[in-house]
This record gives structure tokens, C-alpha cells and sequence, in this order.
């Protein structure tokens, strides 16, 4: 049986995928750290009431039933200034399908620009 050989593939294509490959993980080392300080936030959003409220209950100057009211009222308010940071992902890949659209606008328009250019040339 004949044994088949692979052939090493152009060292333009082996560059190109690397590079490719170099930016895949960049892009997704940002995402990690991202979701990390997302999650953290999170997390940390539902704590805050209750520090702040911790002296005051320790003192008794408040019931346990306040207290309630208090951080389902910051739970409330915490959700609204939380959607710029759930919905952030989507605001990026908006803001970067809207600058790659306006980079093909201007290369469409500098192509317009030059293929004038040229005719009144002739």
C-alpha cells in the first residue's frame, strides 16, 4: 500500500494562520477579563446593600423588615445601571459592525474619488 504524504503547506498560509490564530486568542484574553470584572461587579452589587446597612441593624436603629424593603428598593435600582453592563457585548460588536461600515463607505468613496480621477485623465 502506497503510504500518502502530506505536504507542508506555504509558509504565507502557516504565517497567515498564525496570525489569525494570535488575534483568536487576544480577542478571547479580553473577553475573559471582561466577564471576570462583569461577574465581579455583579456579584459585589448584591452585597453592597447589606454593608451599608450592617451598622445600622447591629445598632438596632432599623428592623430586619426595613432592612428588606431597603435592599429590594437598591436591588431595583441596581438593575437598571446594570444594563449597560449586561448588554455591553452586544453595544461593542454594534459600535465595531458600525466602523467597519464606515471604512468600507470611505474606501468605496475613495475609490469613486480616484476611478474620476482617471477617466478625465484620458
Amino acid at each position: 500500500m502506497p503510504r500518502m504524504t502530506v505536504q507542508e503547506p506555504p509558509s504565507l498560509v502557516r504565517d497567515l494562520f498564525s496570525h489569525v490564530r494570535q488575534n483568536y486568542f487576544r480577542l478571547f484574553f479580553h473577553y475573559m477579563y471582561f466577564d471576570i470584572a462583569k461577574f465581579s461587579y455583579l456579584q459585589f452589587g448584591v452585597l453592597v446593600p447589606y454593608i451599608a446597612l450592617g451598622p445600622t441593624v447591629v445598632s438596632g436603629a432599623i428592623t430586619l423588615g426595613a432592612m428588606q424593603q431597603i435592599v429590594r428598593a437598591f436591588g431595583r435600582v441596581e438593575m437598571s445601571f446594570q444594563f449597560l453592563v449586561r448588554s455591553w457585548s452586544t453595544i461593542v460588536e454594534l459600535i465595531s459592525v458600525y466602523k467597519r461600515l464606515r471604512a468600507f463607505e470611505a474606501q468605496i468613496v475613495s475609490f469613486k474619488g480616484n476611478a474620476g480621477v482617471t477617466d478625465n485623465a484620458s
